[in-house]
Formats: structure tokens, sequence, C-alpha cells
């Protein structure tokens, strides 16, 4: 008898219950974890001379001691960081310009198109 057969018997097997299936122990192997990972995308400015990510780290380190219950949470290795980097606004509001320049050019150009172009017919001269 296997280890699982011989826990079973001081409990109440399924035919006692009603049914005839048995029941079998399959180990897997292999499984993947999923790591939860939680990030942080500041945005890069290139004025500030801080290390945010350094900074940033150091805070989780200071804030979430392994004795705080929210450490299984909050560590290096959950908290990951990121720079976003950002287009400035300048080319933001630039692209949106162009954006409705190109708008307005569609507009007129679907206006002029339907405009009955104008025929030039002469009649004839009465003499």
């Amino acid at each position: 008898m296997n280890f699982y057969q011989t826990a079973l018997i001081p409990y109440f097997t399924c035919e006692d219950s009603g049914y005839n299936y048995e029941l079998k122990y399959e180990k897997i192997e292999n499984r993947e974890l999923k790591r939860n990972a939680t990030w942080y995308n500041p945005p890069f400015p290139k004025n500030v001379k801080t290390n945010i990510g350094k900074s940033f780290l150091q805070i989780v380190d200071k804030c979430f001691l392994p004795h705080h219950q929210l450490h299984k949470i909050f560590n290096r290795s959950t908290l990951k960081l990121s720079y976003s980097c950002m287009t400035n606004v300048k080319n933001i509001i630039h692209g949106h310009n162009e954006k409705i320049r190109e708008e307005n050019k569609k507009e007129k150009n679907t206006e002029h198109e339907n405009e009955q172009p104008k025929t030039n017919v002469q009649l004839p001269k009465a003499d």
C-alpha cells in the first residue's frame, strides 16, 4: 500500500457513500508560478538630479521591513520601477493642431466637391 491508501483507512471510503470511484493521487511536476509584480512608472524629467528609482526602493526598504504585515506585498521583489518617457507638451499640442488642420482641410475639400460646377453656356445672339 502506498502512503495515500494507508491514510484513507481510518476514514470512510467512497463505497460507503455509494460511489464506486477509486481516488488517485497524481503528482504535478514543473508547475510554473506567476510572479505578481506592481510597476511604478514615474515620468522621466531631465532637469531632476535625484535618482528617483533609488529613492523609491530605499523608501520601500525603510517602510516595509520583513516583520511588517504588508512586506509580502510591498518588497523589492514585487515592486518594479520603469521610467515612462513621454513626449513633451509642445509636441503634443503641435500634433493636436496638425490633426485639427487636416480635418478642416478635408471638410473644405468635401464642401467644394459637393457644389455644382457652373457651366458657361452662351446663348446665341439675337440679331
